[in-house]
């Protein structure tokens, strides 16, 4: 992960320990979410859509879920007061950004950057195949054509007040 970071432009990895495929929907990783999100109050948060139907990974589902709840929480006072006590305030970003989505209603263009992405996605080789990454390209240049540009990448994105009690968030 520390080479796929450098060729991204990272410069700061926080691992939360968890081997693949063991991670679990806890309070506790929740909890180190909500924090997280706290201390460095970005704007926007990315994960995986955990509503993708045909997703198998458990990681991928439960990160995408846990995720979203730590978004929508760490904007409550009442959620890890300890958090309050030292001295975090409650901070909700913008809004969530679900890639994988099966129900997109953004597009980025990543023309520009597709080649860094590829390389960055090749530190992976060893989890895909030759199809898979090929697929990837494919699904890439699809929302591109629905982008109008060469290269795109589709996100569902979403703000706090559609995570929670909205039957029409679906339709966003």
């Amino acid at each position: 992960m520390t080479d796929i970071a450098k060729i991204l432009g990272i410069s700061k990895l926080i691992w939360l320990n968890y081997r693949d495929s063991e991670l679990e929907q806890t309070m506790e990783l929740r909890s180190k979410l909500i924090t997280l999100i706290r201390r460095f109050k970005p704007d926007v948060v990315l994960t995986v859509d955990p509503w993708l139907r045909y997703e198998a990974h458990p990681d991928h589902r439960i990160t995408g879920i846990v995720v979203s709840e730590a978004y929508l929480l760490s904007g409550f006072p009442n959620v890890n007061h300890v958090d309050l006590l030292n001295g975090l305030e409650p901070h909700t970003p913008n809004f969530i950004a679900y890639y994988w989505s099966e129900k997109p209603n953004v597009y980025v263009d990543i023309t520009e950057w597709i080649d860094i992405k590829f390389k960055a996605i090749m530190e992976h080789s060893s989890q895909l195949s030759d199809s898979m990454i090929n697929l990837l390209k494919s699904v890439f240049r699809l929302m591109g054509e629905k982008a109008g540009c060469e290269y795109a990448e589709a996100f569902k994105v979403l703000t706090p007040s559609t995570l929670h009690c909205n039957i029409y968030a679906s339709e966003l």
